[in-house]
């Protein structure tokens, strides 16, 4: 037991950009299912900015008068990395100026070894929360208490920490209550951030990319009914929101599924006097054959995100890739005869890949004409296959920024940092040169970002 009844209000919070729209999406959902068994529960969803305004901020939450704050360091915008820092000053100032609330974090990140560090970098944290956090936090308001929840991770009186099992997966997705039928959303809806807002039709990937934490932790592919879906649609259409950026890993991992989808979008509509919002989604290109890319205007579809990563052949052979250039010449050629833009994603330092090949990824990216290109340096992220077996790919990473902190690759057999720090530059050197896409570089020696330029249309 660690506080009986400690559960009476609860703050989720969360760091997101000034410039770009954010929806609090995991949040979202947690409220829902707790204010569904709790109908008067208080449950909050605060956004911070960090920087300049930490203090700021910190005097807003601390007016909440929360009983528990969760800061949650979700994965959609990589928050894990670039606000852990943040989210730790607030939470020992919390602990500091009120000793009996609570202070945790989530993040579907978090495993064993990065919640003991955690928990020995942070001697004011009370929990962490692993996993998809719809079941827990309800549990936990109803108990008042981590004990036996699964997915906490939690110190106990004498210090040591408690490791509950693991949450498991929601199997049944529309078990859990719509953030945005139930108006657990309307808070963000109403304040005049909602040009764009996020949503999710399916959760988990099918492939098992070397790189990508998301196959690790949710390869088991699960599904909201569609009817569910075109209802949250219209709900959204309702409120006058004008695109939707859903967050599957995979939009179209189901192809009578998308058929489906993308007819049943067009007639759900038909007999209302509503603009359908536009979809912004991630496809793999196994899936885009010419037949499902001829739905895509009809599923409204206005933006397509696709990883291109390398054209190394080792490279490509390394993660079981077995999509070619022309492949992507198709696809590419069919969505922009179809208006559609199209963002590429660029991943500098893979093992199998080098310079020379980059660079021709780079240039070949540049003549697909899509409208965004980012390009990232490799992370290790936890778990996946580079990260278990980096001696297998003479990987080697920066020195870790804090206990929780995602690191670069610098090193390949490969690919080396001096060639990691050339690509980059190669980047920067090629930025404005003709009519290029909007590019965005992440590395450890540049970084930049037009996505707020205008868009290059078809």
């Amino acid at each position: 037991m660690i506080r009986p009844n400690a559960a009476k209000k609860i703050c989720f919070a969360y760091f997101a950009h000034s410039h770009r729209p954010y929806t609090p999406l995991d949040s979202a959902y947690a409220k829902a299912n707790i204010l569904q068994s709790f109908p008067q529960a208080s449950v909050e969803i605060v956004r911070l900015e960090a920087g300049e305004r930490l203090m700021a901020e910190l005097e807003g939450l601390l007016a909440k008068d929360a009983d528990v704050y969760i800061f949650v360091l979700d994965n959609i915008l990589w928050s894990m990395m670039f606000y852990a820092n943040a989210a730790v000053l607030l939470a020992r100032e919390i602990k500091k100026q009120r000793p009996q609330t609570l202070v945790g974090f989530h993040s579907y990140k978090v495993t064993d070894l990065i919640a003991r560090n955690m928990f020995k970098g942070v001697a004011e944290l009370d929990f962490c929360l692993r996993g998809e956090p719809e079941v827990a936090m309800a549990e936990f308001y109803r108990r008042g208490d981590f004990d036996g929840v699964p997915g906490f991770v939690y110190r106990k009186p004498d210090g040591e920490l408690q490791f509950n099992p693991d949450p498991g997966l929601v199997e049944n997705l529309d078990d859990l209550p719509s953030p945005y039928l139930t108006g657990a959303l309307d808070f963000y809806l109403e304040n005049g951030s909602a040009q764009q807002v996020f949503m999710s039709t399916t959760r988990g990937c099918p492939f098992k990319c070397h790189f990508c934490s998301r196959s690790v932790k949710f390869s088991h592919v699960r599904t909201f009914s569609l009817e569910r879906v075109f209802a949250e649609l219209e709900y959204l259409a309702r409120r006058q929101v004008p695109a939707v950026f859903m967050l599957d890993d995979c939009f179209i991992v189901n192809r009578r599924r998308f058929k489906e989808f993308a007819q049943g979008y067009e007639a759900h509509f038909a007999g209302l006097d509503l603009k359908r919002p536009d979809l912004y989604v991630m496809c793999r290109p196994e899936f885009l054959s010419d037949e499902l890319l001829e739905f895509l205007p009809q599923a409204n579809i206005v933006w397509v995100q696709i990883g291109l990563q390398t054209i190394s052949p080792d490279s490509r052979y390394l993660m079981g890739s077995g999509v070619t250039n022309d492949d992507y010449v198709r696809i590419a050629n069919k969505l922009y005869q179809s208006g559609i833009n199209l963002q590429l994603d660029v991943i500098v330092g893979l093992p199998g890949d080098n310079l020379e090949y980059f660079k021709k990824t780079f240039d070949f990216a540049i003549q697909l004409r899509p409208s965004n290109l980012q390009v990232k340096q490799l992370y290790r992220n936890p778990n996946t296959l580079f990260d278990l077996h980096p001696e297998r790919y003479g990987l080697e990473t920066e020195s870790h920024r804090h206990f929780f902190h995602v690191p670069f690759v610098t090193d390949s057999n490969t690919f080396s940092n001096e060639e990691i720090k050339q690509a980059a530059q190669y980047v920067i050197d090629n930025r404005n040169q003709g009519n290029l896409p909007r590019i965005k570089l992440i590395t450890e020696f540049a970084r930049f970002n037009d996505f707020g330029k205008a868009s290059v249309s078809a």
